[in-house]
C-alpha cells in the first residue's frame, strides 16, 4: 500500500523473522506475542480487538495468558528500534 516505502526494509524483515522466532520460542502465535507486548505497557489502558470468528480469538486468550518480564518487553521492542 501506499505511504509503507519506507517500513519494507531489509532491517524490518529481520526484526519480524527475529520476532516470529520469540513467539515460535514460547509456542504463541506473532499475534498473541505482539498483544502480549503492549498489555505490558503501563501507559496502555486499553487494547482493543475485533475478532470476527473464534479462531481469531484464540491470539487474544493466548496473550492474556502470556506474562513478559520487563527484560523480555525491552529486548522485544529493540527488535523494532
Amino acid at each position: 500500500p501506499e505511504g509503507t516505502e519506507r517500513y519494507r526494509t531489509s532491517a524490518t524483515f529481520d526484526a519480524l523473522e527475529a520476532f516470529e522466532r520469540e513467539a515460535d520460542e514460547r509456542d504463541v502465535s506473532m499475534a498473541a506475542l505482539a498483544l502480549a507486548w503492549v498489555l505490558h505497557v503501563p501507559e496502555a489502558t486499553a487494547v482493543v480487538v475485533g475478532p470476527n470468528t473464534v479462531e481469531q480469538l484464540a491470539p487474544v486468550v493466548d496473550a492474556l495468558d502470556l506474562r513478559l518480564d520487563d527484560r523480555e518487553h525491552a529486548r522485544l521492542g529493540a527488535l523494532f528500534a
